[in-house]
Order: structure tokens, then C-alpha cells, then sequence
């Protein structure tokens, strides 16, 4: 099978090499010719890739002009692969600009594809053939998680040697962004890690909270409905630059602290909710057995696994009693069982420098990329 990346740098072209067997071979591409001539489908995909931009802009001749240069791209690259139908386009994320572009029209080219991104657990990557983040193949209900696990009885539980090795990510070291230290730890509190600002994860899949600053808003709107005594702790994400001194201004009078100082898993263990957009240390909260609320969307967010809180009434009615939520342990453990036993590949550095995976992932995600499926809905993987 030829393997055909676009865009893949010197350490995700390393990543997508690590994957393949030795009967695969990965090309790396630009394009090279423009096709003249629109397919049916050229401007609602061009449309797509302008939406998804991370720079967007006010002048209409300008979007014009992104929108033409987007369809030659398009048309290229349908041509391209309209004569490939056996080759495999890989990128990484595909959620953006011209990468949603190139997998687009390899999709409707009738290619395959396989979507790249750095895994959410230590040592992993994502490996999906629809899509990454809430954007792929796997299933937003519990009961295929239980089906899978009632077929894999011996990956029962396999997450739990990981959850005791959780490390938050390394970071600078910053002060806290508002001036009032926040409460101790011992006092009741809520947890509300933040994104990165600019993060496609809030850009796509944030519903009211598509940047830093509107996920404060949200959370203050409903802030007022938690019992006496209770406050939200905020923690700035560990990569995240950005200055945020006035962000708090506006709910002064509300208990909202920042706390970048105090590790990030020692605050989720101590607090009594952890509430998130869609960020992965939701997904790790789970594993440390904490309560979740999730005010985006994410493809773990399985209702019984965590309480979804996409709305301002929602989410109030959740502050208001955060130790109300009973999470649903069964489904949580399919759940996690699947993902670290299944679904991403476990990605290792050798003395060399070079990465690899086992025969045995690499085997499973081969016969994934063949049915262009992950999960389905009766518990069997391909």
C-alpha cells in the first residue's frame, strides 16, 4: 500500500513511519500542478476549509480569493487520487485549512484515510480513520464499550497501572493571574483546568466556549449557584503564554480563583468536581476517580461516564450540588479499558532516536484503516 502524507514534519513524518509494515511506503506531498475545472462538491469544500482557517478575515475580496485558491487545491487533489484508489492519505489533525482540504477530497475520491494526532495518555497517538477529537469513528454511547468488554474480559481494568503514573505536563513557572490567592485546598472546590487559547478543540468543539476568555464566562454566568463556602479553582493550561491579568475582573464578586502553582493532579484529586470543555485531563480525571463535567463536546463525554453541562441552566444546576453526580463505574471502566487496550497505539522511543509499535497494534490499526471503522455499535472491532 502507498502511504501518502501531506505536511508531516520531520517528527510526524517519524510518527506516521512507525505505523506502517514493512510492506507499506510513505510518500510525502505537495501539490505540484493545479487542475482547472470544479468537481460538484469544490465550493461547499472549499467553504469548509475557509470556516476552519486559523486566521480568519473581515475583507470579502480576501475570502474570495481563499475560497479560489482552496477549490485549486481541492481539484488537485480529487484528481490526484481519483487515479490512486488503493493509496492511504495520512495527516496530521486534518481539521484545518488546506489539511481538512486534503483529506476531504481524497474522502470523496473513495481513498482512505488516517488521521494523526498526539494521544490525550503518556506514550500514545491517535490513530483514527474518520477523524481526531470529536470528530472520530468511535461510538458517544456507553453500551458498545460494554459490549467490547464483555468480548475482551482479560483488558478488564487495564488503566489502572496509568492513572498512578499520571504527571501534569511541564511548564514555566507563572504566578497566579489575579491577585487573590486562592482559598486552601481542604476547602470544598470545583476544578476547572483551561485550554489553550486558540485550541481547535475550542474552536470546533467548545459550543459556548470557544476561547479562554468565553469559557470564563460561561462558567461565571452559573458560578453564582454553588453552596456556601464553595469556590472554582482555575489553572492556567501548562503551554498556554498568553496573559490573562484582567480576566477575572468582570466576576470579582464571584468565588473564582486561579491556582497555577499547585500541581494539576494534586488539585484534581483534592477537588470535589472537575469541570472541562473537552480537555484530555477530564479523560484523566476519570481515571483518578474524580467527578467530570464536560461543557463541550468530547467523544469520551458518555453520558453515566460524566455529566454533560452544554448549557448555562445545565451547568447551574450542576454547581449547585457538584457532589450529586454518581458516576456510572461500569461504563467508565469499558471505557477507558478500550482506549488504552484498543483503540491508541502505544508509541516507542528507541535507543536510536527512532519510534515504534508493536506488531500487534500495528496489525489491529491495519485492519482499521481496511474497514474505515474503530467501534461498532455490537461491541467488535475489525
Amino acid at each position: 500500500m502507498r502511504v501518502v502524507g501531506f505536511r508531516l514534519a520531520e517528527q510526524k513524518r517519524r510518527v506516521a513511519s512507525s505505523l506502517l509494515t514493512a510492506a507499506d511506503s510513505l510518500q510525502l506531498r505537495e501539490i505540484s500542478w493545479p487542475r482547472w475545472g470544479d468537481y460538484p462538491e469544490t465550493r461547499a469544500r472549499s467553504a469548509e476549509a475557509l470556516a476552519s482557517a486559523r486566521s480568519q478575515r473581515r475583507a470579502g475580496w480576501i475570502n474570495q480569493l481563499r475560497l479560489r485558491v482552496f477549490g485549486l487545491q481541492y481539484n488537485y487533489w480529487r484528481w490526484y487520487f481519483s487515479k490512486r484508489k488503493g493509496d492511504l492519505a495520512v495527516t496530521w489533525n486534518g481539521l484545518v485549512s488546506a489539511r481538512r482540504i486534503f483529506m476531504l477530497a481524497a474522502r470523496d475520491a473513495g481513498v482512505r484515510t488516517l488521521f494523526l494526532e498526539r494521544g490525550p495518555l503518556p506514550n500514545t497517538i491517535t490513530a483514527d480513520p474518520v477523524g481526531v477529537n470529536f470528530a472520530n469513528g468511535l461510538p458517544r454511547t456507553g453500551a458498545p464499550y460494554l459490549a467490547w468488554l464483555a468480548r475482551h474480559p482479560e483488558a478488564d481494568g487495564v488503566w489502572r497501572p496509568i492513572a498512578e503514573q499520571l504527571q501534569q505536563r511541564r511548564s514555566a513557572p507563572r504566578r497566579n493571574a489575579s491577585g487573590r490567592a486562592p482559598p486552601p485546598l481542604e476547602q470544598p472546590f470545583v476544578f476547572l483546568p483551561l485550554q489553550k487559547q486558540g485550541d481547535t478543540q475550542l474552536r470546533f468543539f467548545g459550543r459556548s466556549c470557544t476561547g479562554v476568555r468565553e469559557t470564563i464566562e460561561f462558567v461565571g454566568s452559573a458560578a453564582r449557584s454553588l453552596p456556601a463556602g464553595w469556590h472554582i479553582r482555575l489553572k492556567q493550561h501548562p503551554s498556554d503564554t498568553s496573559h490573562f491579568s484582567d480576566l477575572l475582573e468582570a466576576c470579582a464578586d464571584l468565588p473564582l480563583f486561579f491556582d497555577n502553582e499547585t500541581d494539576t493532579f494534586t488539585q484534581v484529586r483534592a477537588s470535589r468536581l472537575v469541570l472541562t470543555v473537552n480537555s484530555s485531563v477530564g479523560l484523566e480525571a476519570m481515571m483518578l476517580g474524580a467527578r467530570v463535567g464536560v461543557m463541550g463536546e468530547a467523544f469520551w463525554a458518555i453520558p453515566g461516564a460524566v455529566a454533560v453541562a452544554g448549557s448555562t441552566a445545565v451547568l447551574a444546576q450542576l454547581l449547585e450540588d457538584p457532589e450529586a453526580i454518581m458516576p456510572d463505574l461500569a461504563v467508565r471502566n469499558a471505557l477507558l479499558s478500550f482506549l488504552v487496550a484498543e483503540y491508541y497505539p502505544s508509541v516507542l522511543r528507541n535507543a536510536d532516536g527512532s519510534l515504534s509499535i508493536s506488531t500487534a497494534d500495528r496489525e489491529k490499526l491495519a485492519r482499521r484503516i481496511s474497514a474505515g471503522a474503530v467501534l461498532r455499535d455490537d461491541g467488535s472491532t475489525p
